[in-house]
């Protein structure tokens, strides 16, 4: 059989149904376990390149024979309705979601399929805050040179910065536009706390159990309206014993305390 595996929109979208959501976990491993047994002959993935092209290279790191393509590689793909779901067919590979093989489902989903990581080729700190600035809206971005002394007093780390396409705040180790998605999953791992604009670094709680705070610094009204449903509905796999979000520089009395809770029950 051949199987589709729709990777629609951002990074932080495809993080949560592949390997946070019990259903696109089951859904991997059971891609993994047609593609060994050769039940599964030919494994496509279609992503959104334009949203972010990082989901590609997700896929790619993978140990899977996977093919991995952009939309505006196959022209049958476009937008179905307001969610952009995937069709149900493309070039011969059905979608797992929509429309499996009668066989899918009989496959053997007990192994699972951990997020892909891999060192970068950095000397790193033993303990350090990893940190993002950057983001895909721009109403979501972090300019504030302050953010950076205030996440130093407050816990005495060094600040490791990740993302790409900005750089504006200051850190220890700038990392900017300088890794791949599994090496910046590899510093998640390692973390001792993640802080952050509004972004897909949010995940990294249920990805690797780590306490991420995000910071909204001149969010729209409609940016601060979804993302407080965000956390309301607890997406993402967000839990409110490691997530949470703040108004900069509004709430930096609160960050502090958040920060410093953290550090104490910190690993």
């Amino acid at each position: 059989m051949k199987i589709l595996m729709p990777a629609r929109h951002g990074l932080g979208d495809v993080l949560h149904g592949y390997f946070i959501a019990e259903h696109g976990r089951t859904v991997l491993a059971k891609v993994k376990a047609g593609l060994e047994t050769g039940q599964i002959t030919s494994a496509m993935v279609v992503y959104e390149d334009f949203y972010n092209p990082s989901v590609g290279d997700l896929f790619r790191a993978l140990p899977l024979d996977l093919i991995v393509a952009k939309t505006s590689e196959l022209p049958e793909v476009k937008d179905q309705d307001s969610d952009n779901r995937m069709p149900d067919s493309v070039k011969g590979h059905k979608n797992v979601f929509t429309r499996p093989p009668a066989l899918f489902n009989g496959l053997d989903s007990s192994r699972r399929v951990a997020c892909p990581t891999r060192a970068p080729r950095h000397d790193i700190p033993a303990k350090f805050v990893l940190f993002s600035d950057a983001a895909h809206a721009r109403d979501r971005l972090l300019t504030d040179p302050e953010i950076y002394r205030h996440l130093r007093d407050n816990t005495g780390l060094p600040i490791v910065k990740v993302g790409r396409g900005h750089d504006a705040v200051p850190s220890d180790i700038n990392l900017s536009n300088r890794l791949s998605i599994p090496e910046t999953l590899f510093l998640a791992e390692r973390a001792t706390i993640v802080v952050s604009a509004l972004t897909m670094l949010r995940t990294f709680s249920a990805l690797f159990g780590k306490p991420v705070i995000e910071l909204a610094e001149r969010a729209s009204t409609e940016t601060v309206r979804r993302t407080r449903w965000e956390y309301k509905e607890g997406l993402y796999g967000m839990q409110p014993s490691l997530n949470s979000w703040y108004f900069w520089p509004a709430d930096r009395g609160a960050i502090g305390d958040t920060i410093r809770h953290h550090m104490g029950h910190g690993k």
